[in-house]
């Protein structure tokens, strides 16, 4: 049996749609979304002695709205482990503090930029029932929040953990309702539970001091914390080369405590996550602090259980005491990192003929360009305190009779110096990034014609003698696909990871950090979208930041169609809104599978920044079907009309998505880092593409993906 290209593109798709198909409101809730964890930065209220010498406890768990947009605030469920005596319960007595009724007034909600709280409160005494000591007590290392319904986050995992707790509790655990604004030292708690307890009724212990005052701030500088590098990969087999190791660097000059050079180090996930390691070091009142300058220590994050898990930016924060002015005071450090997968693909899949380049293919230009000023020292370490960048240009040629497509990062092995006899290093590699000697470049396919030349860059970081470095004897490069290795010389000492540039084509033309190149592209692509016909004024009444600016696609029926997009970094969806407008007297109406579906499945055509046209997903799926004798059956049960009344156009919104009218552009092709250009699509007799290249003229979207 013979089906048509457009029954088997249809229905590949339409396999998706089934389980992912959404109903079709359009009506607005007044009430704002429940706060996601990625609105969220929830840490620990630093002003809080962790081990206060008291039978009383007090931990604050802080939270605020990163966003600018109000977000409702849905209760938190804690579970501490081990021995979890779910401490939650129902008959706690009522939170009467002003500041617990200041949030109540506000309905629970959160406005951006607001802070509220949570108090925890516990007892490390024995209750004693007629003279005679209950062993009520049990030990906690870890605590866990997470949102109390389901519905908020489907996926059940916390919002944050707390590691190293070494909390003792007996008896209940109290906690506050939420309270608006930051934690106050010596907040109020139930007295209630203070006399249930066995605790003064005032909240503080007879042994311990008068009620405490806020600790200070120490000024920026009190403490630094930094990585080796500002690119960092999740762990993954050995051999991509990232196992998972690699170090913060924290320096705190005058701790308030010897041997103490935080309190706390906490970790936030691209999608709002948080991690907590305390660390208990002995209260430092009475105690002498350190009398010298402490140096930088290596914080190893995977012995802390603090490695990152997901891709995208994710933050390091630590608290440390230090003396400030003769007096303790806490310092704040933090640093964030780009977190990549490294076997996230650098390039989409295109439609060409092209075989990709083999090593066979290529010869290095000799000489190699060298960047930086310490190749006369090649294995020395830097001076204290600083670090060196050094780095080279590689230029390979095309020797051969046939053009090969080439593009991402080369392949590496490092090569072990002369006087080591054994064993091997993997190379670390931090692919297409930047340095203080290039700039990276944009991930592009590249056709090499025979005779044509095209270039990369490497770079080393070399620390001081704190650190432990490699020296290496040079890289073998390899392409994907090809086990065959070119040689490079690069005789180093090295520091953590090597940087790699993406290949760009040409030769090296003395811009390492690609200005005159960026600039050219960037006017080529203006000249692309110069032409661009907009949907009319009547159509785009309520455009704004929340809609993008629609890029007119198509006439039919006397409805316009036109899709909006916005810039997102790799990782997040890649939102394209469709807009229909009605400009007629009369009412209108389009079919959502018959005419929106068709149109996202068929009517659009996306091509990379090197003007190929990139395979969509369904036609990747085609092929594997075909390989393994297989089709699918055209199958749509999804097919209603929208109305569009006269003189009106439809259309979503970035922050309140609907299905029909904006899709993730991801659902329908793979799109790495990188800038494309979705145009109307060219389709012959069995709907089958009829483009490779990116025509000249023509409206075009441009759709742009950060790298992390």
């Amino acid at each position: 049996m013979i089906f048509s290209m457009r029954n088997v593109l249809l229905s590949t798709f339409l396999a998706g749609l089934l389980l992912g198909s959404t109903s079709n409101g359009y009506a607005q809730n007044s009430q704002p979304p429940e706060c996601s964890p990625k609105q969220l930065d929830i840490k620990l209220s630093p002003q809080i002695e962790f081990a206060p010498k008291s039978d009383l406890h007090r931990l604050a768990v802080e939270i605020r709205n990163r966003d600018q947009a109000t977000c409702l605030l849905v209760p938190l469920a804690a579970d501490f482990t081990p021995d979890n005596n779910k401490p939650w319960e129902s008959w706690l007595p009522p939170d009467s503090s002003q500041t617990a009724l200041a949030f109540k007034l506000k309905s629970q909600h959160l406005a951006g930029g607001e802070v509220a709280h949570l108090l925890l409160a516990w007892s490390s005494a024995p209750i004693q029932i007629s003279g005679i000591v209950v062993d009520n007590c049990t030990g906690h290392d870890d605590m866990t929040l997470s949102y109390s319904f389901p519905r908020s986050l489907p996926d059940k995992k916390p919002l944050m953990e707390v590691r190293h707790l070494q909390m003792q509790s007996c008896g209940q655990i109290w906690r506050s309702e939420y309270r608006l604004g930051p934690y106050v030292p010596d907040e109020p708690i139930s007295k209630e539970w203070l006399e249930r307890s066995q605790l003064p009724a005032t909240g503080v212990a007879a042994k311990t001091a008068p009620v405490s005052e806020e600790l200070k701030v120490a000024p920026p500088g009190a403490a630094t914390l930094r990585a080796d590098s500002d690119v960092e990969y999740l762990v993954t087999s050995p051999e991509f080369g990232f196992w998972g190791y690699f170090e913060l660097f924290l320096k705190v000059p005058l701790p308030a405590v010897a041997n103490c050079p935080f309190r706390s180090l906490r970790k936030r996930e691209a999608d709002g996550r948080t991690n907590i390691y305390l660390n208990y070091c002995e209260n430092g009142s009475g105690r002498q602090p350190s009398q010298r300058s402490v140096k930088g220590i290596r914080l190893v994050i995977r012995d802390f259980g603090l490695l990152p898990e997901g891709t995208g930016r994710v933050e390091y924060n630590v608290v440390s005491d230090v003396v400030q002015d003769g007096k303790p005071a806490l310092a704040y450090a933090s640093t964030e990192l780009s977190i990549r997968d490294p076997q996230q693909p650098m390039l989409p899949t295109i439609d060409t003929s092209a075989p990709r380049c083999q090593a066979s293919q290529m010869k290095l230009t000799s000489p190699v360009v060298e960047l930086g000023n310490h190749w006369d020292r090649p294995r020395a370490y830097a001076p204290s305190g600083q670090n060196w960048e050094d780095g080279k240009v590689f230029e390979l040629t095309n020797v051969s009779g046939e053009s090969c497509m080439l593009g991402g990062v080369p392949e590496f092995k490092i090569v072990n110096p002369s006087e080591m006899t054994s064993g091997s290093i993997l190379a670390v590699i931090c692919r297409n990034c930047s340095s203080s000697l290039f700039k990276s470049r944009e991930n592009r396919w590249i056709e090499l014609r025979p005779n044509q030349s095209a270039h990369f860059m490497v770079s080393r970081t070399v620390l001081d003698a704190d650190f432990q470095c490699n020296v290496m004897g040079g890289l073998d490069m390899s392409l994907p696909g090809d086990k065959q290795q070119i040689r490079l010389p690069f005789e180093v000492g090295y520091c953590g990871q090597l940087r790699v540039t993406a290949w760009r084509a040409g030769r090296y033309d003395g811009d390492p950090m690609n200005s005159q190149y960026d600039r050219a592209q960037q006017d080529r692509e203006q000249q692309r979208t110069a032409a661009n016909v907009l949907l009319p004024s009547e159509c785009t009444r309520d455009v704004s930041a929340d809609t993008g600016n629609p890029v007119m696609f198509r006439s039919e029926e006397g409805l316009l169609w036109g899709i909006s997009t916005r810039e997102v970094t790799y990782g997040e969806i890649v939102p394209a809104l469709l807009w229909i407008c009605n400009p007629t007297e009369t009412p209108k109406s389009v079919m959502t599978c018959d005419g929106i579906d068709w149109f996202w499945l068929l009517g659009i055509d996306v091509f990379d920044s090197s003007a190929r046209r990139v395979l969509s997903v369904a036609e990747e799926e085609e092929k594997k079907l075909k390989q393994n004798g297989q089709v699918n059956i055209l199958s749509c049960t999804r097919n209603f009309p929208i109305d569009i009344p006269p003189h009106t156009s439809i259309h979503a919104s970035f922050s309140k998505p609907n299905y029909d009218f904006m899709r993730d552009l991801r659902t329908y092709y793979s799109l790495p880092p990188g800038r494309y250009f979705v145009v109307p699509s060219k389709r012959g007799q069995e709907f089958e593409p009829v483009t490779r290249m990116l025509p000249d003229s023509g409206n075009v979207l441009l759709v742009v993906v950060d790298e992390i």
